[in-house]
C-alpha cells in the first residue's frame, strides 16, 4: 500500500514538473493550487481555493467583456467576484494564527525529497529557471510543511492575486484581457451568414441598376437590409457566447455557495441563450432567403427558376405562400412549441386557402421524396455525382446535408 501511495506521488511529481515561477503565471497557479489542496486544514483550504477561483474566473470574464452586453448577471457577478477576493485579508489572519501544514514544498533543487527550511526553498525556487512541487506522503511522525511560511517566502498568493508590490503578473493579465477583447471586436461571420450577405450583395448588383424601384421594391429593399443587420447581430452573439462557454467548460471552479450558485445561473443563462440564437438565425437566414427570391420575382410577371418560367398564376400563388411562410416563421420565433409543425399543419390551423394547402403539400411531398432520392444516393452504389437541390422553401422543416 506505502509503495503504492509512494509511485502515485512520483506520477504526480512527473506530471507537474519542472515549473517556471520566475516567469508563468499559470505555473504558478498550478503550484499554488497543489499547495492548497494538501494542507491540513479545511477552512484554509476551501478559503484558499475559492479566493483563487474566485480571481481566475474574474478574469475570464473581464477576457471576454463583448457579452456584458447580453445579460445584467454579468456585472451582478463579476462585482460578487471583487467583494469575495478581498477575503484575502482574512486568509492571511487565519494562516498567522493557525499552525497550518501543507504535505507538499516548493524548491529548485530536482533532487531533493525532504526539507526543513521551507521558507527559503520556496524563496530560491520563484526565482529559478526550474522550480519544482516536491510532494511527501502522509507518514506516522510527518506532519508535513509550514504552508505560512512557504506562502510569505515565495509571495506566490500575493502574486496569483496581483496583491504583490512588484505586480509581477498584473500587466500581463490586463494585456491578455484586452488583446481578447480586441479579437472580439473584430469577429467573422460564420461562413453561412457571410455566404448569404455575399448573396444579398449579388442580387442587388445584378437587379438595382437604376433609381425606378417601385414602393413595394424599395419597402423590401430596406426590409432585406434590416433583416440583415438583425442576422449579424444575431450571428455575432453566438460567436461570442460560443467562445465564452468554450472556455468555462474548461474550468472546474471552487467557489463560494452564494457565487457558485449565481455562476451556474449565468452559466446557464448563456447556454440557452446560446441555443436560442442559433435557432433564430437559421430562421432568419431562411426568411431572407424568401425575401430575396420574392425581391427579384417583383421585378416582372415572370420567375425564372432552373431555366424553367413559372408561368404568372403560379407566380402568384408561390408570392401568397411566400408571405405566408415567412408569417410562419416569425411564428416560430415567437412560439418554440410549433417548431416541429409542417408549414402545411399551420396552414389548416389558421384557416387558408385550400388551393394554397394543396399547393404546399404538393410541394412538402416533393420534398420528401427528393430527400429520399438523396439517402439513397448518399448511402447507396449509385455512381451517379448529380448533386440534389435544395428548395428554397424547406416546407417539410427537412434540410438534405
Amino acid at each position: 500500500m506505502k509503495q503504492n501511495r509512494s509511485e502515485s506521488y512520483t506520477m504526480l511529481m512527473n506530471q507537474t514538473n519542472p515549473l517556471n515561477l520566475n516567469s508563468s503565471y499559470n505555473d504558478n497557479v498550478i503550484a499554488l493550487k497543489i499547495l492548497l489542496n494538501l494542507s491540513d486544514n479545511d477552512e484554509v483550504r476551501f478559503l484558499g481555493q475559492q479566493i483563487l477561483d474566485s480571481f481566475i474566473l474574474l478574469n475570464l470574464l473581464k477576457g471576454n467583456i463583448c457579452i456584458k452586453q447580453y445579460h445584467e448577471e454579468y456585472n451582478v457577478l463579476v462585482d460578487k467576484l471583487h467583494t469575495f477576493i478581498n477575503k484575502y485579508m482574512h486568509f492571511e489572519k487565519l494562516l498567522r494564527d493557525s499552525n497550518v501544514r501543507t504535505y507538499a514544498f516548493l524548491t529548485n533543487n530536482y533532487n531533493l525529497d525532504d526539507t526543513k527550511e521551507e521558507g527559503n526553498e520556496a524563496k530560491g525556487a520563484m526565482s529559478a529557471e526550474n522550480a519544482y512541487v516536491v510532494f511527501s506522503s502522509k507518514k506516522e511522525g510527518f506532519n508535513g510543511y509550514s504552508l505560512n511560511d512557504i506562502l510569505i517566502n515565495s509571495d506566490i498568493f500575493k502574486a496569483v492575486l496581483c496583491k504583490d508590490k512588484s505586480k509581477k503578473f498584473k500587466n500581463e493579465i490586463i494585456n491578455n484581457n484586452l488583446n481578447s477583447n480586441k479579437k472580439q471586436q473584430n469577429i467573422v461571420n460564420s461562413p453561412e451568414v457571410e455566404e448569404l450577405i455575399n448573396r444579398k450583395k449579388n442580387k442587388f448588383i445584378q437587379i438595382v441598376t437604376t433609381d425606378d424601384l417601385t414602393d413595394e421594391q424599395l419597402d423590401l429593399f430596406n426590409l432585406i437590409e434590416e433583416e440583415i443587420k438583425e442576422l449579424i447581430l444575431v450571428d455575432n452573439k453566438i460567436i461570442l457566447l460560443e467562445n465564452f462557454i468554450d472556455k468555462l467548460m474548461s474550468h472546474l471552479f471552487v467557489l463560494d455557495s452564494k457565487i457558485a450558485r449565481l455562476y451556474r445561473d449565468y452559466k446557464e443563462i448563456c447556454e440557452k441563450d446560446y441555443e436560442e440564437s442559433i435557432k433564430l438565425r437559421t430562421k432568419l437566414i431562411e426568411k431572407i432567403n424568401i425575401d430575396l427570391i420574392t425581391y427579384e420575382s417583383i421585378l416582372g410577371p415572370n420567375i425564372k427558376k432552373k431555366e424553367n418560367v413559372i408561368e404568372l398564376d403560379e407566380n402568384e400563388l408561390y408570392q401568397k405562400v411566400a408571405n405566408l411562410y415567412k408569417n410562419y416563421l416569425m411564428e416560430q420565433i415567437k412560439n418554440p412549441n410549433l417548431e416541429n409543425i409542417k408549414f402545411s399543419e399551420y396552414l389548416e390551423y389558421i384557416g387558408s386557402n385550400k388551393d394554397i394547402i394543396d399547393y404546399v403539400k404538393k410541394k412538402e411531398a416533393f420534398e420528401q421524396q427528393q430527400y429520399a432520392q438523396y439517402l439513397i444516393s448518399k448511402l447507396g452504389d449509385d455512381k451517379n455525382d448529380k448533386q440534389l437541390d435544395e428548395p428554397v422553401m424547406s416546407f417539410s422543416r427537412r434540410k438534405a446535408a
